[in-house]
């Protein structure tokens, strides 16, 4: 399915999503994290050999993390640490580094100000976050990382949001830079 996807000229993001290797006990503040014994890493490491070769894969960490600030940098060893695994076999291979997508660890991936803070090292890392916010709090979730973080917008919606938020979010989006950093998004209808 990724290969015809890309073949096709879209960009997959490939997550573990719900896989057995990340902690999904919702009420724990570690849950949605990739595993920290290494099972999670052996995972995306046969992810980074199997698309190695294919430059419209993009590798998600996660589906949104929840912590306090307190565990944040938890959080960003163990995305730092899956990075350096995917990292390993495209240098290997002597294939470009993909992007790899971690997102926002506060406020089910809403919040990126531990980030803004201490970016993790490395290059081809895209911030994504999940705004399911007002419009009221753009400033502070999107405009002001975007000045120091490459930001991608995933989900959003209606499921918290009114069409002005989302139209608001759209416009904001087209601001800050469709097509390029520091800022991507997708529409959803």
């Amino acid at each position: 399915n990724v290969t015809h996807m890309t073949g096709k000229g879209a960009y997959v993001l490939v997550t573990l999503f719900a896989d057995p290797t990340m902690k999904t006990e919702s009420a724990d503040y570690d849950s949605e994290w990739p595993g920290s014994a290494g099972d999670t890493n052996a995972r995306y490491r046969l992810l980074a050999e199997r698309f190695v070769d294919e430059p419209r894969v993009l590798f998600g960490l996660t589906n949104e993390p929840h912590t306090t600030r307190d565990h944040a940098p938890e959080l960003a060893a163990r995305y730092a640490s899956a990075i350096a695994t995917i990292r390993e076999v495209e240098d290997a291979r002597g294939g470009p580094h993909h992007l790899v997508v971690v997102q926002a660890p506060e406020g089910w991936a809403r919040d990126l100000g531990y980030f803004v803070d201490h970016p993790l090292e490395g290059d081809n890392i895209v911030y994504e976050i999940h705004p399911y916010n007002p419009a009221a709090d753009f400033e502070r979730l999107i405009t002001t990382p975007a000045q120091t973080l490459p930001i991608l917008i995933g989900e959003y919606g209606p499921a918290f949001m009114d069409e002005s938020d989302i139209r608001a979010l759209w416009a904001l989006a087209r601001a800050l830079g469709r097509g390029g950093l520091p800022v991507e998004w997708a529409e959803f209808y």
